[in-house]
């Protein structure tokens, strides 16, 4: 897989998650019907695709955005945060699943100039 197509997979997953806020990234995966062998390390495809080069380029990887695994890069109030600790207010997972969906889009937009 390649980072561009990475970032893509990641939209139309947070997107899902977006439109159903009361599901987790596992869930994602279960609907799609992939085994658990197939799925990317941590349910994320940026993982798979950034973390062996020290998560440099990872749409993630800013003073705004954070993941889980590279916590040393975590702002203040990063949406992967608040949608994870959101469990019960779907409005505010909904609205953080799309805030990480804009971040692909600008990287995506970015790298074609």
């Amino acid at each position: 897989m390649t980072q561009l197509k990475a970032v893509n997979e990641t939209i139309k997953m947070w997107r899902w998650l977006a439109r159903n806020p009361d599901k987790g990234k596992k869930d994602y995966f279960i609907h799609l019907g992939i085994a658990e062998y197939f799925r990317p390390a941590k349910y994320c495809y940026l993982c798979k695709e950034f973390y062996n080069n020290d998560c440099k380029g990872c749409v993630l990887n800013t003073k705004t955005l954070q993941c889980l695994v590279n916590v040393s890069l975590c702002g203040t109030n990063p949406p992967y945060d608040k949608w994870n600790s959101a469990f019960e207010y779907n409005k505010e997972r909904t609205k953080q699943a799309m805030r990480i969906v804009r971040a692909c889009e600008r990287w995506i937009k970015k790298r074609k100039g």
